[in-house]
C-alpha cells in the first residue's frame, strides 16, 4: 500500500485537479457510450485520448507516481487505437471507467483532508497486464485485459450481499401478514432460489435482486410495502423459468418472434399471483416492470406517471444487476458498475424515472464509501 501524506500535497492545486478531473470524467462516460456505436470515429478516439492522458498529467504534477503508471498504459493503448494499430473495444471502456474509479477513491480522500491510499499491487498488476497489450495477438490481447479487469476487481463492492432469508423480508415489512402469507412467500423465495438453475447466468440472482430492490425501497423511503416489492422480485423469476430453455440460454440476438416469446414473462407472473389476494400489489408491479415512461414499453404502453414506484424498483434494479454479473446474453463478461450506472443515466427519463435513477446511484455510491 502506498500512502501520500495530506500533508505532501498542495491543497490548491489539488482543488483544481478535482474540478477538472469531474469534467474528465463524465466526458469519458460520454466518450465510451458513443464509442460503442461508432468505434473507428476519430474525433470520439481522441476526446477519450485527451482526458485520459490529461488527467494522467495532472497526477503526475501532483507525484502521485502509482496512478500515473497505470493511466500511462492505458493512453498507449488508446494512442494505439486512433493510429488504427487496434480496434477499440468494449472491455477497453470497461477498463478505462474502472481505472478512473481508482483515481476517483484516491483523490477524495486527499479532497476530504485525508491521507490518500493507493494499492499499489492493484496499479502495478493493471499497468503490467496493459503493458503488454499492444504487442499482443488477438487472443492474448483477450486474455490480458481479462486479467487487468479481474486485478480492478469489477463489483467488489457489489458482490458481499449477504443471502436473503425468507423470515428476515417478513420481519422487516411494514405491516404483518398472517403465517400463511409468510409461507406464501418463502415458497416463492425457494422456488426462485430452485429455478436459478435454468439459465447458466442465473446463479445467485434472485438474491442479489432482492437486496438491491429492498435497500432502494428502504433509502426512498419504503414507498413500497416491503414484503409486496420482495414477492414481485421471486416471482418475476419463476415466470422466466418458466419460458423455454433454448430462449432463455440464446447467445445470438432474438428474433422479434422470439422477443415476443420472452415478453410473455410478464403474463405469467402476473397470472401466478392472481390467486393470491394479499399480493395484488405484487402482481401489479409485476405488470408494469417494463413500462417506459416514454410509452414505448410493454404490454400496456403506460407514461410517466402511470407506473407505480416498485415497477421501477425492479426494472433498475434487474438492469443493474444484469449488467454488473453478466446476464446480457450478448455478454456474459461481468461489467463495472459505473457502466452499469452510465446505462441506467443513458435511459432516465425515457425508461426510467429520472428520480428514481438518482436515487439508486446516490444509494450505490454511499454503498461504496461506508
Amino acid at each position: 500500500m502506498v500512502v501520500v501524506s495530506s500533508e505532501s500535497l498542495d491543497q490548491e492545486t489539488l482543488q483544481d485537479f478535482l474540478d477538472e478531473f469531474q469534467e474528465h470524467y463524465e466526458n469519458v462516460e460520454k466518450m465510451i457510450l458513443a464509442l460503442e456505436g461508432a468505434p473507428t470515429e476519430k474525433e470520439l478516439l481522441n476526446s477519450l485520448f485527451r482526458s485520459i492522458h490529461t488527467v494522467k498529467g495532472n497526477l503526475g504534477f501532483l507525484g502521485i507516481q502509482p496512478l500515473v503508471d497505470m493511466l500511462q498504459e492505458l493512453e498507449t493503448i488508446l494512442d494505439s487505437i486512433r493510429h488504427q494499430q487496434m480496434e477499440f473495444q468494449v472491455v477497453i471502456g470497461d477498463i478505462s471507467l474502472l481505472i478512473l474509479d481508482q483515481v476517483s477513491t484516491a483523490i477524495s480522500q486527499a479532497g476530504e483532508g485525508g491521507d490518500m491510499e493507493i494499492d499499489d499491487t492493484i496499479t502495478s498488476g493493471v499497468a503490467e497486464n496493459l503493458k503488454k497489450v499492444p504487442d499482443a495477438n488477438a487472443s492474448d490481447q483477450s486474455g490480458l485485459f481479462a486479467k487487468a479487469l479481474k486485478i480492478l476487481g469489477p463489483n467488489a463492492h457489489m458482490e458481499a450481499e449477504e443471502e436473503i432469508e425468507p423470515d428476515v423480508v417478513v420481519k422487516t415489512a411494514a405491516m404483518d401478514f398472517s403465517h400463511a402469507t409468510n409461507e406464501d412467500f418463502s415458497f416463492f423465495h425457494s422456488l426462485a432460489s430452485h429455478v436459478q438453475n435454468r439459465a447458466h447466468f442465473w446463479q445467485g440472482r434472485v438474491d442479489r435482486v432482492l437486496n438491491l430492490a429492498l435497500k432502494l425501497n428502504e433509502y426512498a423511503g419504503a414507498p413500497v410495502e416491503p414484503n409486496q416489492l420482495a414477492v414481485a422480485v421471486c416471482v418475476h423469476d419463476v415466470a422466466m423459468a418458466m419460458l423455454p430453455s433454448s430462449l432463455l440460454n440464446k447467445e445470438s440476438q432474438l428474433s422479434d418472434m422470439e422477443v415476443t416469446g420472452m415478453r410473455e414473462h410478464v403474463q405469467l407472473a402476473t397470472r401466478l399471483l392472481a390467486p393470491y389476494k394479499d399480493f395484488q400489489e405484487a402482481r401489479t408491479i409485476l405488470a408494469q416492470h417494463h413500462e417506459s415512461l416514454d410509452g414505448s414499453g410493454y404490454p400496456m404502453g403506460l407514461v410517466k406517471g402511470e407506473i407505480v414506484p416498485g415497477a421501477q424498483i425492479l426494472a433498475i434494479c434487474h438492469t443493474f444487476e444484469a449488467i454488473t454479473h453478466g446476464h446480457s446474453r450478448n455478454d456474459s463478461q461481468t461489467r463495472p458498475t459505473m457502466r452499469a450506472i452510465m446505462e441506467l443515466n443513458r435511459f432516465a427519463n425515457v425508461q426510467f424515472d429520472v428520480e428514481w435513477v438518482t436515487l439508486f446511484v446516490k444509494m450505490v455510491r454511499d454503498q461504496r464509501t461506508q
